[in-house]
Order: structure tokens, then C-alpha cells, then sequence
């Protein structure tokens, strides 16, 4: 957890710190078919607000582009846990 620290040491007050994905959509993407893991891109939504898009990765790692991915995380803040680092 000192990664998370070391940042939050550095950004401005309000910045988003992280985000929310349901256990539900990370399996939906893990249960698809040849997905081996997930790849974690940076993203921007259409209003310039930063979003994590996360993609399943073949054994070849190469992403399912054609298959599920989410991007719609809650972000942190508001959606934070009070007792986070």
C-alpha cells in the first residue's frame, strides 16, 4: 500500500484517487472464453474526466477486444472508502 500513499502524497486535493468494478463484471470479463487475465488501460471520458478501462488478455497476451471489457468504474471520490490509505 505504500505506492498508494506515495501518491496521494502528490496530487491536488480533489484529484480521483481510484475506482470501483464490481466483482460481477471482473468475472463476466475473466469468465469469457480464453481470457487468462486483465490488462488496465488509462482512459478519458468524453467530458475529460480520467477512467480505467479494463479488457480481457488472451494466453497470448493479446486483448479480447471483440469480447467483454468495462469501463464504467465508480470513482474515487466520492465513491471512496473512508478508511482507505
Amino acid at each position: 500500500l505504500s505506492l498508494i500513499t506515495s501518491y496521494r502524497t502528490t496530487v491536488q486535493p480533489g484529484a480521483i484517487l481510484g475506482e470501483y468494478f464490481s466483482k460481477d463484471a471482473i468475472m463476466n470479463m475473466l469468465n469469457q472464453s480464453g481470457c487468462v487475465g486483465l490488462r488496465i488501460y488509462y482512459g478519458k471520458k468524453s467530458d475529460g474526466t480520467p477512467a480505467l478501462v479494463l479488457v480481457g488478455v488472451n494466453s497470448s497476451a493479446q486483448d479480447l477486444t471483440t469480447g467483454q471489457y468495462t469501463e464504467s468504474g465508480w470513482i474515487c471520490p466520492p465513491m471512496c472508502d473512508s478508511g482507505s490509505h
